[in-house]
């Protein structure tokens, strides 16, 4: 069944434009954007819109009173065009029971000219889509950056996504949440215009499933350009960080609990969106192989701001491959956006990945600001990846990891490119936690840390106290109680030696092959992963030089024999 084409014909309908037709989903070009989407993604009625050179998808409606089951395919397509293609048009089903493994689309037609991709439909299902195996797609054209059109179900069903959609801004109770099959799930924002913070996608889910090759995205599906309490005439977008140009009463929204959009940036020739806000609220696991993506989009004269990324669960899994990012958008000629906020709860989290929160750059004019990263986990975090935070200027870069035990590799960046850097703070209360990554600049303990100082042992583990020793050459073995960073030896008070270290940072290792006879003392100073700075002391001898034995006068010689069973 197919309504390719039957929709709005060429440059008419609510969502068209010379670029690319927008319903559900809006057009690749620059000048497309909130303003040219319409309907309701509930109850599909409307056509797709036409491009600058053809027409956009129709409207299909079943309402099958008993089974509905698709083995072919349900298309309501917008048609290809040169000087942009035509929207996805609806497909809207109605049916007690759907099974099957066909297709169900309401793509946006393909623009062969340029980047002229028009944006998806709307499909609605009013069914449990348990049942169905196949695959719905409301992609927008070809990959050339529209958006997807949205797709609708009722609350409490499991949703498997496999083809390109968006789910509309509002919340959603899903139970088991899985993106595969290389497919994008959009998160779109409430509404664009709003005079508060906006709002985006809320997910309450049991289980949350991103498949490598698969992501969710709400890039430039924020705040609409020239809207946001972040927006600043001539500047860059401003969220969690400051937009290029802007200044800092421009900053809104939660640093641990962010749900807010993110800013549009200035624009006299692009769409300089903001980034759109997700809230995954999730009771067990969260595994993420894919990325999630909530950028501002970028603008001639303005990138708009990152967006949020909110998650909680009870185990969430980043993987090495996954990328959670709310970077600003960039500014061709001018200023760029700033960064959004990110917050992160777990009972556990492992993370593997990269967290970037950064502020845009530009060629000329002033750069965009990072912005807010909150990790807090109840009992522990693990973490080889990467972190960062950087932009203009670190006044508003802010990143806060917390959790009783923190296993914390990887590099940790929230360096600002001109004025002061951004901070970072440690909350941690095990004092067996390992914090060796490369920070920069130096972190900070917060005031809920406890002091581990009181227990962090050092001991010389060789040489014992008053040892002697009948050779020029000794090894010094160090070990803690704690993983450490460093450790050297000084011997009477000489230049500190750097000893190698084990795999477990916790044993050291020095060897001095050219100590001259006498009596010395050696202290081992080493500091722990919190900054802690603790000595080992030993003392002992060296005494190279064997005596000398000689048998004085009267003493037999050697070699005599005599009767007597004592000698003199």
């Amino acid at each position: 069944i197919s309504t390719y084409g039957l929709g709005w014909r060429v440059d008419q309908g609510p969502g068209t434009s010379d670029n690319g037709g927008s319903y559900g989903g809006f057009c690749a070009h620059s000048n497309c954007g909130w303003n040219r989407i319409y309907g309701n993604a509930s109850a599909p009625v409307d056509f797709g819109s036409g491009g600058g050179s053809t027409s956009g998808g129709g409207v299909i409606l079943i309402n099958a009173t008993n089974d509905l089951i698709i083995m072919g395919n349900i298309a309501s397509n917008g048609a290809t065009g040169y000087y942009g293609g035509g929207s996805g048009g609806s497909v809207w089903l109605i049916s007690n029971n759907v099974s099957g493994n066909g297709t169900i689309n309401a793509r946006g037609g393909e623009g062969t000219y340029g980047e002229r991709d028009a944006g998806g439909g709307r499909i609605r299902n009013t069914f449990n889509i348990d049942n169905f195996n196949g695959i719905i797609s409301l992609k927008s054209g070809d990959d050339s950056g529209g958006t997807s059109g949205t797709y609708s179900f009722p609350d409490g069903n499991n949703l498997t996504v496999k083809g390109d959609m968006a789910l509309a801004g509002g919340n959603y109770s899903i139970p088991y949440l899985n993106i595969t099959n290389n497919a994008q799930l959009e998160f779109q924002a409430v509404n664009a215009y709003a005079s508060d913070n906006g709002a985006g996608v809320i997910i309450n889910s049991v289980n949350v499933f991103l498949d490598s090759g698969a992501s969710m995205y709400g890039t430039g599906l924020g705040f609409h350009e020239q809207e946001g309490p972040g927006y600043k005439s001539n500047s860059g977008g401003s969220h969690g960080g400051i937009g290029g140009g802007s200044t800092i009463a421009y900053i809104y929204g939660s640093e641990t609990q962010p749900l807010s959009l993110g800013s549009g940036g200035t624009s006299v020739r692009s769409a300089a969106q903001g980034g759109s806000a997700l809230f995954l609220n999730v009771t067990g696991n969260v595994t993420l192989l894919g990325d999630i993506s909530s950028r501002g989009r970028y603008g001639y004269s303005g990138g708009g701001a990152g967006g949020s990324i909110y998650v909680v669960s009870d185990v969430l899994n980043i993987s090495e491959d996954s990328l959670l990012r709310v970077n600003g958008g960039s500014g061709d000629s001018q200023e760029p956006g700033a960064g959004g906020r990110i917050a992160l709860y777990a009972n556990t989290l492992i993370s593997s990945g990269a967290i970037e929160n950064n502020g845009a750059t530009v060629g000329g004019g002033v750069d965009g600001s990072a912005g807010t990263i909150y990790i807090n986990a109840s009992s522990s975090i693990t973490s080889s990846g990467n972190i960062t935070a950087t932009g203009y200027t670190g006044t508003t870069a802010w990143i806060n990891i917390s959790s009783p035990y923190m296993n914390l590799s990887g590099n940790y960046d929230a360096t600002a490119s001109i004025t002061q850097n951004g901070t970072f703070t440690m909350n941690y209360t095990d004092c067996s936690s390992v914090l060796s990554g490369s920070f920069s600049p130096d972190f900070v303990k917060a005031s809920g840390c406890v002091d581990c100082s009181g227990n962090y042992n050092v001991n010389f583990d060789y040489p014992l106290n008053n040892s002697y020793f009948n050779s020029s050459s000794v090894e010094f073995n160090v070990s803690t109680n704690l993983y450490s960073n460093s450790c050297s030896v000084s011997i009477n008070g000489a230049a500190n030696q750097s000893m190698s270290v084990n795999a477990s940072n916790n044993g050291f290792n020095y060897t001095n092959s050219s100590i001259d006879d006498g009596f010395y003392n050696a202290s081992a100073f080493c500091e722990n992963t919190f900054g802690d700075i603790k000595s080992g002391f030993v003392e002992f001898v060296i005494d190279s030089v064997f005596p000398s034995v000689e048998f004085g006068a009267g003493v037999l010689s050697n070699g005599s024999q005599t009767p007597f069973s004592w000698v003199f």
